[in-house]
């Protein structure tokens, strides 16, 4: 069945601004851990980094901390270029 929200793979999609498809199985925000290990990074280096605003940000949602996946991409390609060391 195809249909706008259903490729042909039957794969649900949501759509996200300028046209970009997200699959319904990636994830969108991570735990901590799991955003250091992105980072190839040990959990108190990176929490120490989060609290000098050196790293992106976190978001709170029903008292439960992530981060945006989106937010961890750009800051590997645009923001660790900045003066401030990884």
């Amino acid at each position: 069945m195809n249909t706008p929200n259903h490729r042909n793979d039957d794969i649900p999609t949501i759509y996200a601004t300028k046209n970009q498809e997200i699959q319904m199985n990636e994830k969108l925000l991570v735990p901590a851990v799991e955003a250091a290990k992105m980072l190839s990074m040990g959990r108190s280096t990176f929490w120490n980094k989060v609290k000098l605003k050196q790293l992106p940000q976190p978001v709170k949602i029903a008292g439960i901390t992530r981060w945006r996946v989106s937010d961890l991409r750009t800051f590997v390609n645009v923001g660790s270029h900045r003066d401030t060391p990884v």
